[in-house]
């Protein structure tokens, strides 16, 4: 909690969690801001100020089916891009299909988490996923 002096006394600003008017996430806001029609995160802010336009910002079912059309095309091109390389240090290892499957698993994975903290995500979220993965783990085993 920020304490900010106001007339030599201590004033206390209590945050509260509200959704961005554009993206929908949650952001921390000042109690004494809950009075503003709109309120942006700062992702939605910085694009913003580097001139995307809010409906691009948008992070709605609706609004992102027009980006999925495109996923097969640039899945393609970042396979031609990344597959290749990987693909030329795996073929040559004695390893069963299992085995195969699970590197290849291992770098999608690790590859999409790279690229949604390169696009805004928090890096604690992994912190936070690490211990769902747990979490679920431990009610797996019971």
């Amino acid at each position: 909690m920020k304490v900010a002096k106001k007339g030599g006394r201590a004033k206390s600003s209590k945050m509260v969690t509200v959704l961005c008017s554009i993206c929908g996430m949650d952001m921390d806001c000042p109690e004494s801001m809950l009075s503003a029609e709109r309120h942006f995160c700062e992702r939605c802010t910085d694009l913003l100020a580097e001139g995307y336009k809010p409906e691009e910002l948008k992070m709605d079912k609706k609004s992102l089916a027009k980006y999925f059309r495109r996923c097969d095309d640039i899945a393609e091109e970042l396979l031609d891009l990344t597959f290749y390389g990987f693909w030329k240090k795996m073929k040559d290892k004695e390893i069963s299909k299992e085995e195969l499957a699970r590197e290849f698993y291992i770098h999608g994975a690790s590859s999409m988490l790279g690229f949604l903290i390169s696009t805004g995500m928090p890096p604690p979220f992994l912190d936070d996923l690490e211990e769902a993965i747990r979490e679920g783990k431990r009610g797996m085993v019971k």
